[in-house]
This record gives C-alpha cells, structure tokens and sequence, in this order.
C-alpha cells in the first residue's frame, strides 16, 4: 500500500470527473484506514522498520491519504529519531486544510496515547498536546470534529495540565458564540455539521467536569442540552458514538 502513488483524475468530461474523483478519495481513504487500524497494528516489533516508516510519512505526505496518519504512532518505538519523525508529521496533519488530513492527525494522537499505556511505548510528546490546544482555539471548521473528540481523549486520559482545561474550556465557550443556531445560515456549510459540533462541546463540557473541572462554561453547555432542538445534542451524552 506505501508504494502505491496517487494518480490524477484526468478526464475532459467534468460530470465524469465528478464522478470518479469521490470513489478514488474513498479508496484512499478506506486504504489508509486498513493501514492504521488493522495492517500496521499487527506488525512484529522488527517488522516496525525506519524504512518502512520512511515510506509511510512519504505516503501521507502526498496529502491523498491523511488516513495513513493512523498508522504513525506504532513506530515510535524505535528510539528518539523516530519518535520526531512521527511526531512532526502528526504535528503537520492537524494544521492540514483538510478535514480527512485533520482527522488522521486527530486519530494517530489518540492512538499514541492509548500505546502510551504500554511501557514499550513512549509518552505522547507535548509538543503534540500544544497542537491539539492550538486547534481548538483556533476553531477552524475543518476537522474540527475529530479535533473536539481527540481533545476530549486527552481530557479522559489525563494528558492535560490544568491551564489546559482551562484552555479547553475558554475555546469552548467560543464555540458556544460561535456555533449558535441563531448565527448559523441555513444555507452554509456549517449547518451540516453544527449539531454534531454542538454534541461534542456537551461531551467535552462533561469530560472536563468529570476530571473535577467545572466553570460557568461547562455549566452552560450542559444546561443548554435539555432545551436544545436537536436530538443529536439533546442525547449526546447517552449514545457517545
């Protein structure tokens, strides 16, 4: 699968074009996902070769399959340089302008802190928290969702100093003004989404006052549930997936 190269969808029909373009992004998208979650996973510790962790940054590099990203976490065991080399390119895929980019980041943190636990692996690099941080309180649109739930991850986990929290909870209340009903046009992109944006800041709100956090912020969010007129929020703390 590393070796494989992205080709273009060249087609001088754009209907075709606009065809073909999804059902390739889909298959990288399903090949980088076999990577990470299956594939790279299963490896012996010698089969975890820098070589081939050379060929895997490469790949998610070429920005066709920010999935692969996933698979990233499994090669820090194989000493200090590794571990830069992962970490930077996990660093690289949260800042992506893309939403599956993002995500792959988002997934290849989430994945490093639950190996963590393990002691063949390393701890998760702070420079790593810090970008999650800088994610959330930047708020850009895309892939924010996965970076709401990998922020909630490390909450959970206990990754987080408490002027972390604090952070969270300052973006949080950002996004309250930010992802409220009455300034979301029924026309935009945003509105596709804002309920599911909406449920997660409710979970992270809970997660944050789980681990013994609780401001007017959290508060807020957890409040406005009960009234809120969509279900996927209204619920989100009784079905978490």
């Amino acid at each position: 699968i590393a070796s494989l190269k992205p080709t273009p969808v060249e087609t001088a029909d754009p209907i075709r074009a606009s065809m073909l373009r999804p059902l390739r992004d889909t298959a990288w998208r399903y090949l980088g996902e076999a990577l990470g979650r299956v594939i790279t996973p299963t490896l012996a510790a010698e089969d975890l070769t820098m070589e081939r962790l050379g060929a895997l940054i490469a790949l998610v590099r070429e920005g066709e399959m920010g999935t692969a990203a996933m698979a990233l976490p499994y090669f820090s065991v194989n000493g200090e340089v590794a571990q830069r080399l992962v970490a930077r390119a996990i660093h690289e895929h949260i800042g992506g302008r893309k939403a599956e980019i993002v995500a792959g980041g988002a997934w290849a943190i989430e994945i490093w802190v639950k190996l963590a636990a393990n002691e063949n692996y390393p701890p998760l690099p702070r420079d790593l928290v810090e970008r999650v941080l800088s994610a959330l309180e930047n708020g850009r649109e895309a892939g924010l969702l996965s970076v709401l739930h990998c922020g909630r991850v490390l909450i959970q986990r206990g990754n987080l100093l408490d002027t972390d929290r604090s952070r969270i909870a300052n973006a949080l209340q950002t996004m309250r003004e930010d992802w409220s009903y009455s300034v979301i046009s029924l026309e935009s992109r945003q509105s596709v989404v804002v309920s599911l944006v909406r449920a997660e800041c409710v979970r992270m709100a809970r997660a944050l006052e789980d681990t013994g956090y609780s401001d007017e912020t959290t508060k807020s969010w957890l409040e406005a549930r009960s009234s809120d007129p969509l279900p996927e929020v209204r619920f989100a703390l009784d079905q978490e997936t």
